[in-house]
């Protein structure tokens, strides 16, 4: 009977987890660009099954904010292996999530495609946050690992975005962020001290190679512990499939399908359970995308006020954050 209780009583104690607080949405996973670092779209991992490319479908879309709505506060992020700018219907959906309440949303994007015309409709959308994938200040270093870029184009695109942003009293929370080669590490300085007075948030973020989800920056000394991606995160591609973690690049996790299924039927379903039981009884290598992956690390290393530059730091083991007071 105990071992009957034991096997049971997880799934029901599902049916009671909250809803997931973060949300990423993805709007295509088609891209202009070919970043060496991407792990979707690098030819490092051509060989690996790719998943189908396509657009979501509008209706979609708003099907699923119409759910996370109803859950109450919650972050979207628009935004997945692809380049969001590339979707036709983009305006729109940021226009509809902006008549929800308690929803803070946006995307992020290479910049490449983001003409005034296309700043002006995202500035008048309502939206929350966007967030720019910038590797660097030099021209030569940048757009040898954004191959497809320029990047002439994508800062005069970005400067334009945030004067008119300005404008508008800064409605929409900015970011810069940049992955960390190793050929970048002495330009750092320099690439924070250009941004963190023109922007919210200046993040750098470290490099990992293509296809591996270990950070060399976590201490593994640190005993493991249940991801918390696992009961906070929905990944939801672009046809509806759900992944299991924003690590899941071709959908491995096969969690199931919002659409077929309502998005709270999915995270409390079957899959989710089996994964969520198997961390809290320490058997991560029972999921092969859990196996060799340290993203379940999340501890804030340190914390201080950057007086020359006049920004609040947060360091993680994943991201340095440069916050403008």
């Amino acid at each position: 009977m105990k071992k009957v209780i034991e096997k049971v009583l997880p799934f029901f104690r599902e049916r009671t987890l909250a809803p997931p607080k973060t949300y990423f949405i993805e709007l295509t996973n088609f891209c202009n660009l070919r970043c060496s670092m991407c792990n979707f779209h690098s030819p490092e991992l051509s060989s690996q099954g790719r998943r189908a490319k396509g657009f979501m479908d509008v209706k979609l879309a708003k099907y699923l904010i119409d759910q996370i709505v109803e859950f109450g506060s919650a972050w979207l992020a628009f935004h997945g292996a692809g380049e969001s700018l590339l979707h036709k219907g983009l305006t729109e959906i940021l226009r509809y999530a902006s008549r929800c309440n308690g929803i803070t949303f946006g995307f992020l994007t290479n910049g490449m495609l983001l003409d005034e015309r296309r700043s002006s409709e995202i500035l008048d959308s309502g939206m929350s946050w966007i967030g720019f994938s910038l590797d660097g200040i030099d021209k030569g270093k940048f757009e040898k690992y954004r191959v497809g870029s320029n990047y002439d184009i994508i800062l005069k695109n970005v400067m334009r975005f945030l004067d008119m942003n300005d404008k508008k009293a800064g409605r929409v929370v900015t970011t810069v962020n940049m992955t960390l080669q190793e050929e970048m590490k002495d330009d750092v300085d320099a690439f924070i001290d250009f941004w963190v007075d023109k922007v919210n948030q200046v993040s750098i973020s470290p490099y990992r190679p293509v296809g591996s989800r270990i950070n060399a920056l976590v201490n593994t000394s640190v005993q493991r512990i249940p991801c918390y991606m696992l009961y906070e995160m929905m990944l939801i591609y672009w046809n509806g499939d759900v992944g299991l973690c924003c690590e899941d690049w071709f959908n491995a996790g096969n969690m199931g399908k919002t659409g077929e299924k309502a998005i709270l039927d999915v995270w409390r379903g079957r899959q989710f359970c089996k994964v969520r039981t198997f961390h809290e009884k320490g058997r991560f290598d029972k999921t092969p995308l859990c196996k060799d992956c340290n993203s379940w690390h999340n501890a804030i290393v340190e914390e201080y006020t950057d007086e020359r530059r006049g920004c609040r730091v947060r360091k993680t083991a994943w991201q340095y954050l440069y916050t403008n007071r």
